[in-house]
């Protein structure tokens, strides 16, 4: 399992982030949360359960925040059969407690349904139970008990008090708890849940990244390794190696002399740089660029928020530049994968949307939307987290769970890359103050951001007149 995954650590702060975005939501006041806090340390229980037995929120009103989290699925559980041999996975007592359900396992991929998905210290505890990666969903509380009813044979009553029938061994039948006919919202609900985790599915099971990358990876992990050494590595995979002396051609490096070959071209870009080429084209180059996916346009908006990313981290003398790079050029890779696994139902969302309705759409039609899929791919192929972290929250800055300077650039990065070329000065500078939460974080002001635009059109401007 991969080493910097967030959720490995069991965070003791997890119940107080879940209230400040309460707070910050407006659902509930400082007060209160301080109110229930005291009750917590006092009595025990989770946070939001005292949240509302002190009466400052309702369930409705908590499962409504929850559903518009980002990377949050809401699924109903009474239409999907869960196998018997993945409810074996969790531990009845560890269910029982936590209210959580195993749904499926994929691989090493777990998902859960529980009543509160970002509780952080439950879903670390179970990695570790399990070993696996758990990937919560929202389920409604009433669900989740029914479910351990049904699976797990036990009688569940409050939160804290179930009846263990150890008379029997085996789940009680679906009929115990499916309505005789379930009302059309039900049914669709459970069709698009079969939906998601088939998506999931295909998710999991696309292939390994090309052998060249393990090998670069390795190779610049280790001291003593040498440029022509890494650059015989990538001569093996011709298009990698016509790829690295391109950039090394680009205006954005803007070398004396012309590059010729892959050996002067790793020793001018160094390794760290080469690396993240290398990884990035193999992300990009892997996807079909049919399917009626605009893939040249997805190209374009990708090396634009890359090639702005790197100028971040240049104007702002941040370290790590060649990582930020890489992770603009993937950081909507979720996208090219949902059509490449989806290519005919993919067409029917309109690519042009804002970021925010393209989620929405993207959700409606697959149960689960592009930066949470492009997630998954990029741990499942064990991107380092400056690289996942940009690619899940760049549209949600604020919920990045670690690396969050690497977000913020790059969700600068794809709003560069969101605007059309030819702003003026005064144009580009009034896009980048309806980001100054952004802009604050790194320091920055709509002249800066102008800036910064002006420049990433022109290194874009020159790339393309190279033909890089």
């Amino acid at each position: 399992m991969s080493q910097d995954r967030t959720t490995t650590t069991r965070s003791p702060a997890a119940p107080r982030r879940i209230g400040e975005l309460l707070v910050r939501e407006g659902l509930i006041t400082p007060g209160q949360l301080q109110e229930a806090l005291e009750k917590q340390r006092s009595e025990g229980g989770k946070i939001v359960e005292n949240l509302i037995a002190l009466g400052h929120m309702d369930t409705g009103a908590f499962v409504r925040f929850l559903s518009h989290q980002p990377g949050t699925v809401s699924i109903d559980l009474l239409n999907y059969t869960i196998p018997q041999d993945v409810i074996q996975l969790v531990d009845r007592d560890f269910a029982l407690k936590h209210e959580v359900l195993p749904i499926d396992k994929m691989g090493k991929n777990l998902s859960v349904g529980m009543a509160c998905p970002l509780d952080a210290a439950t879903v670390a505890e179970l990695e570790q139970k399990t070993g696996l990666r758990v990937r919560p969903f929202l389920v409604a509380v009433s669900d989740v008990r029914t479910a351990l009813k049904r699976y797990y044979n036990v009688e569940v009553g409050s939160p804290d008090s179930y009846t263990i029938d150890g008379d029997k061994n085996v789940a009680l039948s679906a009929r115990v708890v499916a309505a005789p006919a379930a009302p059309i919202s039900l049914v669709e609900s459970g069709l698009k849940f079969e939906k998601v985790v088939h998506l999931i599915r295909k998710v999991s099971s696309l292939p390994a990244l090309p052998e060249t990358v393990s090998k670069v990876r390795e190779a610049i992990e280790h001291p003593d390794t040498s440029t022509d050494q890494v650059a015989a590595i990538i001569g093996q995979d011709p298009s990698l190696a016509a790829k690295v002396v391109s950039l090394a051609n680009s205006a954005a490096y803007a070398f004396t002399h012309k590059v010729q070959t892959i050996e002067r071209a790793t020793a001018l870009l160094g390794l760290r740089e080469v690396y993240s080429v290398v990884l990035a084209s193999a992300v990009i180059e892997y996807f079909d660029k049919g399917s009626g996916f605009d893939y040249k346009r997805f190209w374009t908006r990708s090396m634009t928020c890359a090639t702005a990313c790197r100028e971040i981290a240049r104007i702002k003398r941040k370290n790590g530049a060649s990582a930020l790079f890489a992770a603009g050029l993937v950081h909507d890779i979720g996208r090219a994968a949902l059509a490449t696994i989806a290519p005919k139902p993919y067409t029917q969302v309109d690519q042009e949307l804002p970021d925010d309705l393209l989620i929405v759409e993207e959700n409606e039609h697959f149960g689960i939307a592009h930066p949470e899929v492009g997630y998954m791919l990029a741990d499942g192929w064990g991107l380092p987290r400056e690289i996942k972290e940009p690619i899940r929250f760049h549209h949600d800055f604020k919920s990045a769970q670690a690396a969050h300077a690497q977000v913020a650039v790059v969700a600068l990065g794809a709003c560069i890359a969101d605007l059309p070329a030819g702003l003026d000065p005064a144009a580009a500078a009034r896009a980048g103050e309806t980001h100054a939460e952004l802009l604050e974080i790194l320091e920055m002001d709509g002249g800066a951001f102008a800036v910064l635009y002006q420049r990433t059109m022109d290194l874009m401007s020159e790339q393309q007149q190279i033909g890089g």
